[in-house]
């Protein structure tokens, strides 16, 4: 399906942006109102990656790029970064983007300019150029007002989970742009009770990857840990947000066909 195919909404979804918006995210970051961060990284994503992933790496880490969306603060960011790869981000506050800086001491360039710059990011450059964390909204992102138009990985720590409902057409619109031709899509996603939580996150089965991404990407369930179990570091969170029938932190691999 060709970029000028793919419909701006899917189908019967109306537009209704409530929770989800980035002012609502926003605030959130600048009241520290951010259960979700993770100290030590995606666990669930990371276990993928060192059992797999990087057994059969084909290129050097020092040659690929990583896509960040809606990234936070997030530390792997720099876990990543310390791997040899060149990671971009996107994310609308600028308070997450200077914790990220300021957390890891990584010294940014003063007045960085480049030809991709546009007036919908302010990006924000690590000294030596590997990371690069553009401050804006990641719906008004194009392959061209980005610093690369390819990318090896996208790693999606509930990016997808956690825009509107109405939005994820535009996002999965992106997110397939700019997947490399043999990249991968490593998205975290959640899976729950509806009747007992709303989002954000929102509910994300294997059904609702495939209406997005179905038609272009091969999806694979890699990874699935039960949150509520006691060991789960983020059963408090769930049981916070009223959930105590089931609740599953889920990664799948998207690649393109």
């Amino acid at each position: 399906m060709s970029e000028q195919s793919r419909p701006a909404l899917a189908p019967g979804v109306s537009c209704q942006r409530s929770n989800h918006s980035v002012d609502v995210w926003d605030y959130r970051w600048k009241n520290n109102i951010t259960e979700w961060v993770e100290k030590d990284g995606n666990k669930p994503m990371w276990e993928y990656m060192n059992a797999e992933y990087f057994q059969n790496l084909k290129k050097s880490p020092s040659e690929m790029k990583v896509f960040v969306p809606m990234c936070g603060n997030a530390v792997d960011m720099l876990m990543l970064y310390n791997l040899g790869f060149t990671v971009v981000g996107v994310e609308y506050s600028g308070d997450a983007i200077g914790k990220f800086f300021n957390e890891h001491s990584i010294p940014r360039q003063n007045n960085p300019s480049a030809l991709w710059m546009s007036s919908a990011h302010v990006p924000n450059i690590s000294e030596d150029g590997k990371i690069v964390l553009m401050q804006g909204d990641i719906l008004k992102c194009t392959p061209e007002t980005l610093p690369y138009s390819q990318f090896d990985i996208i790693w999606d720590r509930a990016a997808f989970g956690s825009i509107n409902v109405c939005d994820r057409q535009a996002y999965a619109n992106l997110m397939l742009s700019i997947l490399a031709t043999d990249g991968m899509h490593l998205i975290d996603t959640f899976e729950y009770d509806q009747q007992q939580f709303g989002g954000p996150p929102t509910h994300v089965g294997q059904d609702g990857l495939l209406q997005y991404f179905g038609d272009e990407c091969s999806i694979t369930e890699v990874n699935r840990h039960d949150c509520l179990q006691p060991d789960h570091p983020k059963r408090d969170i769930m049981l916070r947000k009223g959930l105590t029938s089931f609740a599953y932190e889920v990664i799948n691999v998207m690649k393109k066909l």
